[in-house]
Order: structure tokens, then sequence, then C-alpha cells
């Protein structure tokens, strides 16, 4: 059964189905990815999923949603660290987008009104702003709700203009679909799956 009885979680195996789904991982470069899941996991990432070797882990629609957004701030070349770092500070706010996403979903409206501001920092190493892995820098993923506050992000603070954007309300909608595609989370209950960014709001 992909979702549990209570319709709160959902299997690692399923999590790697939608990750595929998501990324178009070859079949022979799958093991090599889930490497770099695990690796999250040895992280601490996200928090409450482990590494033993007991029971397999379940995860939340929070934590699912957590590490498909590491794996895409992966895409723009920031390490994992990095990465975790920046949505544990942001997190709070980026976690908004899945309700609405859900919305639009349900609605069979547009997406692309909500953006995410990421810094990239594939050659953070070796700028001065770099001290023994202590960034002094931008230290967020910051969440805008239109393309005119993203235009300004860019417009009016040109200290910040190594931004990476992502459509982050497009991306959520894009987890639900498959979520519910694939037959990991029904229609019926995804409602349900998605309460916990109610219950935490």
């Amino acid at each position: 059964m992909p979702i549990s009885e209570d319709r709160t979680t959902i299997g690692s195996s399923d999590v790697e189905i939608v990750i595929n789904s998501m990324m178009e991982i070859a079949e022979d470069r799958k093991k090599a990815f889930r490497a770099r899941i695990i690796h999250l996991n040895r992280l601490g990432f996200p928090d409450g999923i482990g590494t033993g070797r007991g029971n397999p882990n379940r995860y939340n629609a929070e934590q699912l949603f957590q590490l498909l957004a590491a794996l895409e701030l992966a895409q723009f070349n920031i390490d994992p660290q990095r990465a975790i770092h920046l949505l544990n500070n942001s997190w709070p706010e980026l976690r908004t987008v899945v309700p609405i996403a859900h919305q639009q979903v349900a609605n069979n409206a547009r997406g692309g009104t909500v953006f995410w501001s990421i810094p990239t920092s594939a050659l953070l190493p070796f700028s001065i702003s770099y001290r023994g892995r202590e960034f002094q820098g931008p230290e967020n993923v910051i969440q805008m709700l239109n393309e005119e506050q993203a235009h300004d992000a860019l417009q009016y603070n040109p200290v910040n203009y190594r931004q990476a954007f992502l459509h982050a309300d497009t991306w959520a909608a894009w987890i639900i679909r498959i979520l519910m595609g694939k037959g990991i989370v029904g229609a019926e209950y995804m409602e349900t799956f998605l309460n916990i960014f109610e219950m935490n709001n």
C-alpha cells in the first residue's frame, strides 16, 4: 500500500519513484543517485529521517518536499551542506507554497506565480566571503509572490545579482500531480497527506 493507513506518510521506494519521475534518472544511474539521497539523510536532512538498517524510512509530506527542494538546489550546483543550511533558514516561509500549489491542482489553475530566489554558490569556496566554511553572504532562499517582486529583487539589489529563480508553485504542483498520477497518493487522500502544512502554520 503506497500511502500509510492514516494517509500521512509514503515509503522511501515511493519517494524514489517521485524523484525518478521528476528528474528522469537513467536506470543505470539510479543506484548512484540513491547515494545522494542517503548522503542528505546522513547529514540529518530531512529532520526525522534515519539512516539505520531497521524499518524502511517513511516520509510525511513536509519531509518529502524538503528532500525534493534540496535536490532542486543541487541542480544549481549548491552543495548538500549549503542546501540544507539555506532550506533550514528559509523553510518556514517556503513551505507555504505547497497549499498554494494544491489549490492550483484542485482548481486546474495556471501556476507560475510564486518564485524562489536562490543564492547560487558553485564557486563559493574561492570567495573572500567564505571563511572556513562560514559564508558571509545571503543566507536565505527568498519567496516572491509575483514576477514584479522577482524583477525588483534583481533591479534594486545588484549585490545579489547572482541568483537562480525557481517557479516554486509550478514545481510543487508537479510533485502533487506525480503523487496522484503514479497512484502513490490518491486525489481523495491528498488533502489529508498535505494537512501537515496547515497544522504547522
